[in-house]
């Protein structure tokens, strides 16, 4: 028992041991799994205000995990695309004028505006999908601008997508319900987001 005490408590005093070489920058905390197991992706799948790295929001998490789900609504104007959208990259979904996801549009119907360019319609309910089944549906072209998606199907709103947010996420939405026409004032979507 005395032995096993003293194993522990060297292993404490050598975990909390300072390190005599400075570094600068900062340093990734430590974890009880071996660096060479842990990979990138899941240091870049955590917020980048708390990553240190101001490039980690940028870059597309392939972690499966699922971020986010839930309903959005985006606002539509009449003849033009909405002056702002959806923003998916933070914490929760908000509403932006600058760098966001999705946008409504009502020139002639009810449009989704997927702004990084990304978009694929998939069979199903954006409730049933997983991230590599919207994976699999999404090419890895260069996007030639943002794609406008038609929100009405024959007599009524409908259809689920996968689609890339503006940072590379990979998410997926379902066409839930528009406010009554001749005249909506916005859409609202089922949204998953992964990663």
């Amino acid at each position: 028992m005395i032995g096993a005490l003293g194993a522990v408590t060297a292993a404490l005093i050598g975990f909390f041991k300072p390190d005599p070489t400075p570094t600068s920058g900062p340093q990734p905390p430590p974890t009880a799994e071996p660096s060479s197991t842990r990979s990138r992706s899941d240091e870049s799948s955590s917020d980048s205000t708390t990553s240190g790295d101001p490039t980690a929001s940028k870059r597309p998490s392939t972690s499966a995990k699922e971020r986010w789900r839930g309903p959005v609504t985006l606002p539509l104007s009449l003849n033009v695309p909405s002056q702002e959208g959806i923003e998916l990259d933070t914490a929760k979904p908000v509403r932006a004028g600058v760098d966001d996801d999705l946008r409504g549009d009502y020139q002639t119907s009810p449009k989704i505006v997927v702004l990084s360019g990304h978009a694929a319609e998939i069979p199903g309910d954006a409730d049933g999908l997983t991230r590599s089944a919207c994976e699999k549906r999404l090419t890895s072209s260069v996007p030639k601008g943002p794609v406008w998606i038609d929100a009405l199907r024959g007599n009524g709103m409908g259809g689920t997508y996968c689609f890339n947010t503006t940072e590379g996420r990979v998410a997926a939405f379902s066409i839930v319900s528009a406010d009554p026409m001749p005249l909506p004032q916005s859409i609202t979507l089922k949204v998953v987001l992964w990663g």
